[in-house]
């Protein structure tokens, strides 16, 4: 079976994101999350996770052409009563071969 790596990297923030800063980045590795050390995340917010997780299914197993793709957290942010308005970037990464 084949596994693309993905990279996720967090693009923009508008307002404040109790979870990641601007520049912070993971992986994903088959079925997990790996922090990259040099960011400063304080954990994996799950409603990012839910919006991303379309998106990561399809490009992890290959069947999204695209290289690189954003998507934002469900979080409407500071102008609509919310926390914080995160978008996402992932980038499709290496073939892997697996069984």
């Amino acid at each position: 079976m084949k596994f693309y790596h993905t990279k996720v990297v967090v693009d923009h923030i508008e307002g404040s994101c109790p979870y990641f800063k601007e520049g912070d980045s993971f992986r994903i590795e088959r079925s997990g999350i790996i922090a990259d050390e040099s960011t400063s995340l304080k954990g994996i917010c799950f409603w990012a996770i839910t919006a991303m997780s379309p998106y990561l299914t399809v490009m992890t197993r290959g069947a999204w052409d695209k290289k690189e793709d954003y998507v934002m957290c469900p979080d409407p942010g500071p102008r609509f009563g919310g926390l914080a308005s995160v978008r996402f970037k992932l980038i499709k990464g290496e073939e892997e071969h697996y069984d």
